[in-house]
């Protein structure tokens, strides 16, 4: 988590072990896809 000291754990799993190397290119663009989206919300979010 940027910013901070906090880890993201991902864990993939697949039963298609015959093809090891494709899954784990899929598994490493997922991940390289990803991305954080800081939420910022001011003091009257919610305040009616």
């Amino acid at each position: 988590m940027p910013n901070s000291k906090r880890l993201v754990v991902a864990t993939f799993s697949t039963p298609m072990a015959d093809i090891p190397n494709l899954m784990l290119s899929s598994f490493d663009a997922l991940v390289a896809a990803s991305y954080w989206e800081s939420t910022q919300t001011s003091s009257n979010d919610g305040a009616r």
